[in-house]
């Protein structure tokens, strides 16, 4: 039996139509008998409720952000998610009072397909409508078919040439030939039936083997069907009547089933608690992406309108790439690329980008239909600055082909492979900062080199192709958060050639550059809004749109191998020695930005700007930075230390970025030892201080237990998620309640991959952890900053 977990367990009395955005990462579903929508974020755990006022049974997505469409009694609306409000776009069935909706998707050409069923259960008065997109005449609701029971499932095969229905009346799934430019059926015919049993088949979805899972209305089950309609796999579930189905996650491998309370008995309910909940099961094969609604006709960012509205001022089409860049998200787009778009308006040359995305296909869907091309946006207090970047060329998916990326990389053109792929895409072990020899990734790699799945597997494949043809160098340049991050992924990089190949390795070690380099600038998730207020302001869709502070900084040393950009021209900074830079961006910005999320996410602040605004926290804050980080740094030529920690805090509170607490605690494994333990260790060294330093560990720990102080779960994103649950977990008795929290925080300290050995065993570091985390579990993190607040005025 596959893993069923339960995310959201809200009674519902007849949960249906889950529905997966891309865009928000969110998950969308109604309980009709309630008139309720809702929107559950994985990323945090949260869900959102909105009462309609009326049965909705279906929702989709539209090409408007931020604007859903709901098919509700008698009536499809506009539903604006910011606002909350609803808007009737046409009715139909007014001679039907007792019908409602029961099922509806959006099919691959944007046209929304949906059903109507007796709410009584009495009459066979059904239909199945047919909403036409925008392309097809904005507003046309053509009716398809009458005389249906209760329709469900509404799904198409990946080649679109399929088109899935059911009559639960009759129990029986329908298949359809489907001609998806015109978004016609023909050809009914009986896919599966349940009749002769007491299961009735319900929502559906398909996944991108063009097998249809089915949750089954009394059945206590998933059904995996096969493209003949034969019977693939049995997911069992915990609940009578499972309603439907859907495929999210990051990489839509995660299928979402709703479920309901309706039509049982009181004694039947009692056997399944969870009845009315949302479940997820973890899936190897992924769905398909969700069609968008096409309600108004969009005009997508082109190299027109970026000369005429936000100010692309130079011809792309003659310039070349000369950059790979590896890891192409928003902090890339709103540095480097912004970087190099300014020097090429400025003086041209072969300086553009290939991105690589290694893992999903979101940022290539986002530009490539831009060609490359997106917005950035830069807020500055109270003042907003909108450029187009031209800089990218094109975005790749290495997942997808894996060949196309390398060929790319092996050419003469790439002068530089970059990358921005975050602290845990370096395969390293945090701690020690070496080469994880046993991560999947690395295994993979090794054992299918001209195939691979890691930035260092293409880095390595890609610089022995180009040493076997006898080819120039290229640069390898990292600008992610780590330490000495040149040298550190030269010693990943060559670690892992001589894996492979001994003379590979000793060759990437003599030959190719590595250099160090300093990044920072500011750059939170761009949200629906963004967007949204983008296409009121400009007259275009921008799905790439990136937002940032107004400030930028970029240190690098000054060893390329095949040329580089004059990119001190616009504002970087070449150097010798970057290491002073580095270090005191690291632990002043970086480590007080993990500091203020762990403490301020668990204090309930959802953005970094209402942290500082809280005057406890900035003065806690402040007190980081002056009394136990800056003293460990010597400050770089040109920096004042005491200006950079008011810059910082400055920064921090600019409430414009509306930066989420939430994900800059992400992936806190990999980010503590460069960001915290490293000024820890060295204060231990002075004898000096470690108060704040121990109250910043106690937040992470408390954080990683994974619930809040409502006691809600917190879904921690980290690649050790569940190896520090865990601790947490056998910390408690069986009653769930904490032992003991020297034992619990000797636990996290005994990670050796983060904390080393030397801080498991300094006694004074872990007797002020405990008593820190003390303090918040007791108190809450809110009183606990006050407290330590008291506690220095006293001191002093």
């Amino acid at each position: 039996m596959a893993d069923v977990e339960v995310v959201a367990n809200l009674h519902n009395e007849l949960g249906e139509g889950p529905l997966w955005c891309a865009r928000e990462q969110v998950l969308y579903w109604v309980d009709i008998k309630k008139e309720l929508l809702f929107r559950f974020s994985p990323c945090d755990g949260h869900v959102k409720e909105w009462s309609i006022g009326m049965a909705v049974a279906a929702v989709t997505t539209t090409d408007m952000p931020g604007r859903l469409l709901l098919a509700c009694r008698g009536g499809l609306y506009r539903f604006d998610v910011a606002t909350g409000t609803s808007t009737e776009l046409l009715c139909y069935e007014q001679e039907l009072p007792d019908n409602r909706p029961n099922d509806g998707k959006t099919d691959p050409n944007g046209r929304f397909w949906f059903g109507t069923t007796d709410d009584l259960e009495q009459a066979v008065s059904g239909s199945l409508y047919r909403l036409n997109g925008c392309m097809d005449g904005a507003g046309q609701l053509q009716k398809i078919s009458g005389n249906i029971g209760n329709p469900n499932t509404f799904a198409w095969s990946p080649d679109r040439k399929t088109f899935y229905s059911a009559d639960s009346v009759e129990q029986t799934m329908f298949a359809y030939d489907f001609d998806n430019a015109k978004g016609e059926i023909s050809n009914k015919r009986v896919f599966f039936t349940l009749k002769g049993t007491h299961i009735i088949p319900d929502g559906s979805t398909v996944d991108a083997e063009g097998y249809l899972w089915n949750a089954q209305w009394m059945g206590w089950r998933v059904v995996r069907y096969a493209p003949d309609g034969s019977i693939d796999r049995i997911v069992e579930m915990p609940v009578a009547c499972p309603t439907s189905c859907m495929f999210g996650g990051e990489d839509l491998k995660t299928l979402y089933v709703t479920s309901a309370r309706k039509d049982q008995t009181e004694e039947a309910l009692l056997k399944q608690p969870y009845a009315g909940a949302l479940f997820a099961i973890k899936c190897e094969v992924p769905g398909l992406p969700e069609s968008a609604f096409i309600m108004k006709q969009q005009v997508r960012l082109n190299a027109g309108l970026a000369g005429e509205k936000n100010g692309l001022t130079y011809s792309r089409d003659s310039l070349d790439y000369g950059i790979v860049h590896l890891g192409i998200g928003a902090f890339h787009r709103a540095h480097e690329a912004a970087y190099t778009d300014k020097l090429m308006a400025q003086q041209g040359g072969d300086w553009k980008i290939i991105g690589v995305s290694l893992r999903s296909a979101g940022v290539r869907d986002q530009l490539n239909p831009q060609n490359g091309l997106y917005t950035l946006v830069e807020m500055d207090g109270e003042s907003i600055n909108r450029h187009v970047i031209g800089a990218v060329s094109q975005v790749l998916v290495a997942p997808e082909d894996p060949g196309a990326v390398l060929e790319a990389m092996v050419s003469e053109r790439c002068k530089i492979i970059s990358l921005t792929i975050t602290e845990k895409g370096y395969c390293l072990l945090p701690a020690s900062g070496l080469l994880n020899e046993r991560h999947p990734g690395i295994v993979h790699d090794l054992a299918d080199p001209e195939r691979p799945e890691t930035a260092i597997g293409f880095i390595v494949e890609a610089l022995r192709r180009r040493r076997a043809a006898r080819a120039s160098i290229p640069t390898i340049l990292c600008c992610d958060n780590l330490p000495n991050n040149g040298s550190t992924l030269k010693q990943i990089v060559v670690g892992f050639a001589r894996l492979r190949d001994a003379g590979l390795g000793d060759w990437i070690e003599a030959n190719v550059s590595f250099p160090n380099t300093m990044v920072d600038r500011i750059v939170p998730a761009t949200r629906e809004e963004d967007i949204a207020q983008l296409q009121q302001d400009c007259d275009y869709l921008d799905l790439g749109l990136v937002k940032t502070e107004a400030f930028s900084q970029w240190v690098i040393e000054d060893e390329f191998t095949a040329g580089r950009p004059d990119w001190n021209k616009v504002g970087a900074n070449f150097v010798r020695d970057v290491a002073p830079f580095e270090l005191a961006k690291l632990r002043l910005l970086n480590g007080t930005h993990s500091t203020l999320a762990y403490l301020g996410y668990l204090a309930g602040y959802e953005y970094v700007h209402q942290v500082l605004a809280d005057p406890e926290f900035a003065r806690f804050l402040r007190g980081l930075m002056e009394k136990e980080i800056a003293p460990t740094l010597t400050a770089p030529e040109g920096m004042d230390l005491n200006d950079y920690v008011d810059a910082l805090l400055t920064r921090f509170a600019n409430a414009n970025l509306q930066h989420r607490t939430y994900q800059i605690a992400m992936d806190g494994s990999q980010k503590l030892p460069q960001r915290l333990l490293g000024t820890l260790r060295d204060r231990l060294a002075c004898g000096g201080s470690i108060e704040h330093l121990s109250l910043a560990i106690a937040g992470w720990i408390r954080y990683v237990m994974a619930f809040d102080q409502r006691g809600d779960p917190i879904d921690v994103q980290d690649p050790m998620a569940g190896r520090l649950e865990r601790v947490a977990r056998d910390s408690e008795d069986k009653s769930g309640r904490l032992v003991n929290v020297d034992t619990l925080v000797a636990g996290y300290l005994a990670i050796s991959d983060i904390f080393g050995e030397d801080l498991a065993e300094n006694r004074h570091f872990s007797e002020r952890v405990t008593y820190w985390l003390s303090h918040i579990l007791a108190n809450g993190v809110g009183t606990t900053i006050k407290i330590f607040s008291v506690s220095e005025k006293c001191a002093a």
